[in-house]
């Protein structure tokens, strides 16, 4: 009996030192692949440099665009940046009968403008924006007043 014991536990000790070196076999076998991966690599590298190339080609040519004229006299504020597109029908400039009246539209986009910055802000005290309001209410009021006045005044 202890001879079959003994059989039982030398198979049993075979079988584990057959899987130990299969086991051992296949690290070595992995282990000298990635050394053959790194001291021959399969792969060419090439060193990258950061540069800028540039090529101008010098040309003459003429500019077509199509333009309306407007007609009137006066001093013109545009209402749009110069190069924007605009739908059809929408207001590109105004046409002011003096000075005066242009000052007013200039300043007034300029307050609207400030208004527009300090709600975006969000260190704007609800004073400071009231202020500005009741700023750009007496411009927008002056304007009319000058509008209307020069209008009726022809």
């Amino acid at each position: 009996m202890q001879e079959e014991n003994r059989e039982g536990i030398s198979g049993a000790l075979k079988t584990l030192a057959a899987v130990v070196i299969v086991f051992l076999l296949l690290a070595a076998l992995y282990v000298g692949y990635q050394a053959m991966q790194v001291l021959f690599p399969p792969n060419t590298y090439e060193t990258a440099l950061l540069a800028t190339v540039e090529d101008t080609v010098d040309a003459e040519g003429v500019l077509l665009f199509e333009e309306s004229y407007v007609a009137g006299g006066g001093t013109l504020g545009y209402l749009v940046a110069d190069g924007e597109r605009v739908s059809a029908g929408t207001a590109v400039a105004e046409i002011y009968s003096d000075a005066a009246q242009a000052t007013l539209r200039q300043q007034l986009t300029q307050i609207n403008d400030q208004i527009d910055l300090l709600q975006r802000s969000q260190n704007t005290t609800s004073v400071q924006l009231e202020s500005l309001r009741k700023r750009s209410y007496d411009a927008a009021k002056a304007e009319q007043e000058v509008l209307y006045g020069i209008q009726s005044n022809p």
